[in-house]
Formats: C-alpha cells, sequence, structure tokens
C-alpha cells in the first residue's frame, strides 16, 4: 500500500445515486489522474430484489488514507446479480482512490458479542449505546448504515440512523440481502 495508507479489508459498492460516474483516481486528491470510471447503477426492472435506483458496482476497500479509500477487485453487478441488459458497458477494473463519501456498504451480522457501535476499531473499546436503548438490545443491521467514514482492518468507522458514530466489525456489499 502507498505509504501513510491505513490497511483494511471491506466490501462495498458505488454510491451513485444520481446516475454520475464515480472516479477512480491515481492518488486521493481531487486533482489526481483520472485511471477510469465506473458506469451508473444497472436498473434491470425483471430483477425483483433489486433496489430501486439500482445495481451498483462493488469492489473491496484495501486502504484509507485522509478522506479517501483505495478500491480493487471491482466486481460488475451484472456478474453478482443476473444477466447484463443488450447495450450496457462493461466495468473496468483497477486499483485506485474514491472519496469516502462516494462509497456505502451495509452492517453484516458479524456476530460481535457487543451489539452496538464500537468507539474504536478493537472487540475491547467500549460501545455507543443510544440513549434509552435497552442494554441487552442490538444495533439493527438492517438498512440502518447512513455513510463509510474510514476502515481499519475489518472494521468500518460508519455514521448510524440513531445519530451514533462508531466502528463496526464486517461490512458487506450485497445489495439484495441484509446481509445477515
Amino acid at each position: 500500500l502507498p505509504a501513510g495508507t491505513e490497511p483494511c479489508r471491506i466490501s462495498a459498492w458505488a454510491a451513485d445515486t444520481d446516475g454520475r460516474r464515480l472516479a477512480i483516481r491515481a492518488a486521493p486528491s481531487d486533482d489526481a489522474t483520472v485511471l477510469a470510471t465506473l458506469p451508473p447503477p444497472v436498473i434491470d426492472p425483471s430483477e425483483e430484489a433489486a433496489p430501486d435506483e439500482g445495481l451498483h458496482t462493488e469492489f473491496t476497500v484495501v486502504g484509507y488514507k485522509a478522506g479517501w479509500f483505495l478500491i480493487d477487485a471491482i466486481k460488475d453487478p451484472r456478474a453478482l446479480y443476473g444477466e447484463a441488459p443488450e447495450g450496457t458497458e462493461p466495468v473496468v477494473s483497477a486499483r485506485g482512490w474514491v472519496k469516502t463519501s462516494e462509497v456505502m456498504a451495509a452492517y453484516a451480522n458479524s456476530q460481535m458479542p457487543v451489539g452496538w457501535l464500537l468507539q474504536a476499531p478493537n472487540i475491547d473499546a467500549s460501545a455507543h449505546i443510544p440513549d434509552g436503548a435497552a442494554a441487552d438490545a442490538r444495533l439493527s443491521i438492517d438498512g440502518t448504515l447512513v455513510r463509510l467514514l474510514a476502515c481499519s482492518a475489518n472494521w468500518a468507522l460508519t455514521d448510524n440512523t440513531d445519530g451514533a458514530r462508531g466502528w463496526w466489525r464486517g461490512i458487506c456489499s450485497n445489495q439484495v440481502t441484509n446481509c445477515s
């Protein structure tokens, strides 16, 4: 990995809900060379389980640096979830940088002994338990991840729908199930 990059390994997808193309850059900077772009989401009305906004290109996040994710192992959602509609462009394969704001994923059921986001990427860290939550309650992983902020090893720093920010071990890129 490039110097100063925090190594990690999580699965995610391109968060391009407005149909624009996600630019993969040679360095973690808006001024860096664009190596490739990913196509907009694939909308296939025959795929019942697909999200309304379409299926997004998936990849592995292998590093983090100053608001940017280093991505690799790019996967075409058509190959993962069905056939490619006629006339669609192929997905490129490039290792490069994308802004954290352009990446999304879901919480996976990782069997963590603590059911809440943690204050550090360590199983022994203190939990963020929302006000009024029962001590034995657990974080709902269904659709509650709002944003990925950073990563370290197999942990991701996230914002949640309940307003909490914290670390979760087990991030999923499956767009048609709840990752549990």
